[in-house]
This record gives structure tokens, C-alpha cells and sequence, in this order.
């Protein structure tokens, strides 16, 4: 008898845990969301480096939801990011989009 009672207890533990799972992931979907247009300073694994039009720089961290050009990203591109704020220098990409106009690739230095 004791094994269903043990059974019953775990099951209710789990139900009572996953609303709070879901409400966490939904608070984290309605933060609000930020657009930076900017040059593209450097690309990595996981972070892009912007540089806005008023010269500040912020990092934007690259997850597997963030949605990537077909073509890579270079340093010199002119791009516009979609991201939500991880504080005052960081952000978390949505997407990255060449802005409209901008060529796919800038021209190399020195030409």
C-alpha cells in the first residue's frame, strides 16, 4: 500500500511545480523588446558586437532561438538587431537583419 501513496505524492510534487516552470518561461517571453540599427565591430560563437550610430558598443549573445542571416555577418556591415536588454552593456539577439539598402558585404580597407 505504501507504494501508491509514494507514487501519488510524486505525482502531485510535479503537478504542483510545473505551473511555476511555465509561468517563469512566459514572464521571460513578455519582456519587452529593444531595435539597435549599427556596424557590426566583431562576430563570435556566441556574442556580436554592435556599434550604434551615438558610438556605444553592446554585446548581443547568440542562442539557438536568434534568428541569423543566410549569409554570415561581417565587421563593417550595417545591420539591424532585434534583442531583450540582459542589462546595461548585453542583450539577448532575437534577429539580425542587413539593413535595407546596405550591401551584403562592405567593401575591403584601403580600396
Amino acid at each position: 500500500m505504501r507504494i501508491p501513496i509514494t507514487v501519488a505524492a510524486i505525482l502531485v510534487a510535479l503537478c504542483l511545480t510545473s505551473p511555476a516552470h511555465a509561468q517563469s518561461a512566459n514572464q521571460a517571453t513578455s519582456q519587452p523588446t529593444s531595435e539597435l540599427v549599427g556596424t557590426v565591430v566583431s562576430t563570435g560563437n556566441l556574442s556580436i558586437v554592435v556599434q550604434a550610430d551615438d558610438g556605444r558598443q553592446k554585446a548581443f549573445v547568440v542562442v539557438n532561438t536568434t534568428r541569423l542571416p543566410a549569409q554570415p555577418m561581417a565587421a563593417g556591415e550595417r545591420i539591424v538587431v532585434r534583442y531583450r536588454p540582459l542589462g546595461p552593456s548585453r542583450a539577448e539577439a532575437l534577429s539580425f537583419d542587413r539593413e535595407p539598402g546596405s550591401p551584403s558585404r562592405p567593401e575591403p580597407f584601403g580600396k
